[in-house]
């Protein structure tokens, strides 16, 4: 557990029963990855510290908030009358709505110009951040199975589309592009791929592969924990939870949002058409909330 010898002191004052230390023992656990990535124990959060920390803790009901917010006010209630900590937050964390949005905000970017922000800081390879463009883009499929098997000949970079077994894409996004079009300006002086492979993100080298094969799943989920792990380790972003699932949906979001603007309005059949290039297969009814939500969280406004 992050600072272990704090909360030692704690738990000895847990004389009511063996299994309350237990409870306490096991939160610690689960909290200490949000401790070490902003560097700061929990009973020092400040409030939004303290929102994050329940939203990553992902409970399931409104009940187990107030368990946490109960929990963690008490730990932080000894560490200031100890003058270990300052001030107790635990008390102004909100239940239910402000929660999801804090939420919904963690698993989504508001347009592409935030997402570039992630992608600079927190991946390294070219190859690497061609994946949470290209899902921005909507090009995804079950087990990444666009990402993993597009090739270099799917790329037409004078009509700036990409070409699937799904559809033609008439558009390349601005950084995807200039990734594409100089990629060797971003490998660096030393790579571990196989730079002959016909398949856009290169595969490893590795000795117990035979050449030629896409990218593995597995590689992908990698590169996806990577990137979540090097956003949450930095300073000077803001904590997200970036799978490619969450940021596809963001692209198709902001995709909704340019056709409202441009339009005025938003009918079904903009999000029939949009939930083609994306293959997202939520009904129209229940979209139109979470992208209610994204409007309100992001853009602060309502289109009229």
């Amino acid at each position: 557990m992050y600072n272990p010898e704090v909360k030692a002191r704690f738990l000895e004052t847990l004389n009511d029963t063996l299994q309350s230390k237990r409870t306490y023992s096991r939160m610690f656990k689960r909290t200490e990855p949000f401790e070490r990535g902003i560097n700061k124990d929990v009973c020092e959060f400040n409030l939004r510290e303290c929102i994050e920390l329940t939203a990553f803790l992902n409970p399931k009901l409104v009940g187990h908030v107030g368990m946490i917010k109960s929990q963690f006010f008490k730990y932080t209630s000894w560490a200031v009358n100890n003058n270990i900590a300052t001030k107790n937050y635990w008390a102004l964390v909100p239940i239910q709505e402000d929660l999801a949005k804090r939420e919904f905000s963690m698993q989504h970017v508001k347009d592409i110009d935030e997402l570039v922000k992630f992608v600079d800081t927190a991946i390294v390879s070219v190859y690497d951040k061609y994946v949470p463009y290209l899902a921005y883009m909507g090009i995804m499929g079950t087990k990444y199975v666009e990402l993993r098997f597009l090739k270099d000949s799917d790329i037409d970079l004078t009509n700036r589309t990409i070409t699937t077994v799904r559809k033609k894409y008439n558009y390349i996004i601005e950084p995807l592009y200039k990734l594409l079009r100089t990629p060797k300006d971003y490998w660096g002086e030393v790579t571990s791929r196989d730079e002959d492979s016909i398949y856009l993100i290169k595969p490893f080298v590795r000795k117990d592969v035979i050449g030629g094969n896409p990218p593995r799943e597995s590689h992908i989920h990698n590169t996806t924990d990577k990137f979540i792990k090097g956003i949450q380790g930095s300073k000077s972003l803001e904590n997200k939870n970036l799978i490619p699932s969450n940021v596809r949906r963001s692209g198709l979001f902001y995709s909704m949002y340019q056709i409202e603007q441009a339009k005025g309005s938003i009918i079904s059949d903009d999000y029939l058409k949009i939930r083609d290039d994306y293959g997202h297969k939520i009904a129209f009814s229940s979209f139109m909330k979470d992208y209610e939500l994204y409007k309100e969280i992001f853009w602060e406004e309502v289109v009229v």
